[in-house]
């Protein structure tokens, strides 16, 4: 390790990946399968949440289901944020300016306005680690929009103070399920390449 690791890093190492960094970096294949286990945790919750409501489409389900998004989009941001430390070659891809973005001040995505800037600055800085061509005005993009939508609605369910704010709209489900697309598809085009990049980090790190 050439920089000192976020505590969000050395949290997801304690709780999915082993003891500390240097048992990541002499057991990749064994914490690789870990680190995709931990994604599998998050896509379950989701797709149990989603299963729920195409049974039985009520306002408990519904409220179930936009309460699942947020923390689906931090589990699967938070295995790409730990990914440079794990293998240092990848950090010094980031430039400089950017890898302030993996700072532990990003997480959590308490908010609507801190899950935009989590969500652009974790996708950019990636890109930048496997070579993708993230575009920087991605937020602007109409499923990005939803998901932030979906976002505000999270907060209100969260925090509610009436009963329209408890409720959870036809609008607010399409929403959402466009949002959950965009960002799929944005996770799994980034993945793939990043996982070209780490097989060729398989060296030890030393």
């Amino acid at each position: 390790m050439t920089k000192k690791a976020p505590r969000f890093v050395q949290e997801f190492i304690g709780d999915y990946i082993g003891n500390n960094i240097d048992d990541f970096a002499k057991n990749l294949s064994l914490n690789m399968a870990r680190a995709k286990e931990f994604l599998m945790m998050c896509d379950a919750d989701l797709d149990y949440a989603r299963d729920q409501l195409k049974f039985s489409d009520t306002q408990e389900t519904r409220r179930v289901w936009i309460r699942a998004i947020p923390p689906w989009v931090e589990g699967k941001l938070s295995f790409f944020r730990v990914m440079p430390y794990l293998y240092p070659p990848l950090l010094h891809r980031i430039p400089e300016n950017v890898q302030v973005l993996f700072a532990e001040t990003m997480l959590p995505t308490r908010n609507r306005s801190s899950a935009k800037d989590t969500i652009k600055n974790t996708l950019l800085g990636i890109g930048e680690v496997a070579k993708m061509n993230v575009p920087p005005n991605l937020m602007g993009e109409a499923g990005a929009q939803a998901l932030m939508y979906t976002f505000e609605v999270r907060d209100s369910l969260m925090h509610p103070r009436s009963i329209e704010g408890y409720l959870v709209s036809d609008e607010a489900i399409r929403s959402a399920n466009v949002g959950v697309d965009w960002f799929e598809h944005k996770f799994v085009g980034v993945f793939a390449p990043l996982m070209e990049v780490v097989d060729q980090s398989r060296a030890p790190v030393k």
